[in-house]
């Protein structure tokens, strides 16, 4: 009884002192901080309420260990800071609004929108052009972002969806394990349908499961030092339900974003630019790439945007798998389809010039090219 009573009292100290911290936080300024303060909140209440189930657990009678002690204020202050920074590097917003922009430029080739707003506003249908492993890098990175953000704003949200959801889209494991569910067929004992195609990080290749002893005996991966997969255990309709789950909690930053972008673009127009400026770099004139779809005004930021992965992802749809300056410039469909079987049928005529050969009076061989420019000169 004395230890019952004894553990009572200490829960009710550490649920006073917890309650002493969220009275006396103060909002905080900027946005760095103010994650920070709310990350703090929410592992403050989180803990209160854990604090509280052990009291109750004490009265019955249930609770036979001792009573961990908080930490000091400081060190949650310091994990909280850590976290912060550690989420949203490379973020400016810190999770006020939701920010997609990069999975939006970078997986433009999967889903179903060409502007940003549209994306946003047709986010938790989750259309994907195709099902393979691209598509579902997609959806795993999607997921990540939306699971950093809610572990830094929601965290008892994070909590309770980390206990009903299997937080892992793509699974990592290495090649040899991976054959080993392979042949023991693992996956059908957990219940669960082996997605038919595997990414092979080495190669940056996405192969079918039933010929994937034979990539992995062949030449171009054994050369490669990389020995690790990304493999889908889950059907895809059960990965778009949970994801979706997810995204409704954050709704309230999803509208955000798009109120950003409005009021993002009306500062934009109200931007006092000099007219000479405008005609000089045509910030008047709206550039479109119908290639990649990349849309932009005034010509310097088209001009760079070839270079950039979107652009090369959109050549690679047309069959386009290496990129030279002869395709620079280029934004029309037509114009690349056709430039690229001009430079297809000069590689195979530069290919039977080398193939046909020709001997001079002296006996010596030369390829055709070589032989009519040597004539040139009269030195045969």
């Amino acid at each position: 009884m004395e230890d019952r009573l004894r553990r009572h009292i200490k829960i009710l100290e550490q649920m006073e002192m917890i309650s002493r911290w969220i009275v006396g936080m103060d909002a905080g300024v900027g946005r760095k901080e103010r994650a920070i303060k709310r990350h703090m909140r929410s592992v403050f209440v989180a803990k209160y309420m854990h604090y509280k189930k052990l009291a109750k657990l004490n009265i019955e009678g249930k609770l036979c260990r001792d009573i961990k002690a908080l930490k000091s204020h400081e060190y949650y202050e310091r994990k909280s800071s850590r976290m912060i920074e550690c989420v949203f590097k490379g973020f400016k917003m810190y999770g006020e609004i939701l920010e997609l922009e990069g999975i939006f430029k970078k997986y433009m080739h999967v889903h179903e929108c060409d502007k940003y707003e549209d994306f946003i506003g047709r986010i938790h249908e989750l259309e994907i052009k195709e099902a393979g492993m691209c598509g579902l890098m997609y959806l795993d990175e999607l997921q990540r972002y939306i699971l950093k953000v809610m572990k830094a704003r929601y965290y008892r949200r994070f909590k309770r969806i980390r206990k009903k959801c299997k937080l892992n889209v793509l699974n990592e494991c290495c090649i040899e394990d991976f054959i080993k569910r392979l042949d023991e067929r693992i996956y059908e004992k957990e219940g669960s349908e082996l997605y038919s195609r595997v990414y092979c990080v080495g190669c940056s290749k996405e192969v079918c499961t039933n010929v994937f002893r034979y990539h992995v005996n062949g030449s171009k991966h054994m050369s490669r030092a990389q020995t690790t997969v990304l493999y889908c255990s889950r059907p895809i309709v059960s990965i778009k339900d949970e994801l979706k789950k997810m995204l409704l909690e954050v709704s309230k930053e999803l509208n955000y974003i798009i109120t950003f972008a409005a009021v993002k673009k009306e500062k934009h127009k109200k931007r006092e630019v000099p007219r000479w400026l405008y005609k000089k770099k045509d910030l008047d004139v709206e550039f479109e790439c119908e290639v990649c779809g990349y849309v932009c005004h005034g010509w310097q930021d088209f001009d760079l945007h070839f270079e950039s992965e979107c652009h090369l992802k959109g050549m690679k749809r047309y069959g386009v798998g290496l990129y030279s300056k002869l395709y620079w410039g280029i934004t029309r469909v037509d114009t690349l389809m056709r430039m690229k079987a001009r430079v297809a049928s000069e590689e195979q005529k530069e290919a039977l010039e080398y193939q046909e050969e020709f001997e001079d009076c002296e006996g010596n061989v030369f390829d055709k090219r070589t032989y009519e420019d040597l004539k040139r000169n009269g030195l045969v």
